[in-house]
């Protein structure tokens, strides 16, 4: 089962998904590839891993330096290329990393 959660960023809105412990989706309302790995059964809930994720947006926004991070999951059925993000997100902040770097040397051609 999936579950949906909305937060209003300075951005705009924003959609969070989980699977009822994870964090396993965000995606700005609207965007290309809107909630394309939810299940159309999913249901909106407030849930322990959603008030964590907007805390930590709230304080990404405000100009803070979270220091926590969500747990996180992979929604069902996730690309090879969002699993290899995923790997590097562990990345320092104010540091950058390029899609075309060793992290995806050998392996994810184009979009994976």
């Amino acid at each position: 089962m999936d579950y949906i959660c909305h937060y209003p960023s300075p951005l705009g809105g924003i959609t969070l998904a989980s699977n009822g412990k994870e964090l396993t989706g965000l995606w700005f309302d609207g965007q290309k590839y809107f909630a394309d790995s939810l299940q159309k059964t999913a249901r909106e809930e407030k849930l322990p891993v959603f008030e964590q994720t907007a805390a930590w947006l709230d304080l990404y926004f405000s100009g803070g330096l979270p220091d926590f991070i969500p747990p996180l999951g992979f929604a069902a059925g996730a690309s090879r290329f969002r699993r290899r993000v995923w790997e590097i997100r562990t990345l320092s902040h104010g540091r950058r990393r390029s899609f075309r770097g060793p992290d995806f040397a050998g392996g994810c051609g184009r979009f994976c």
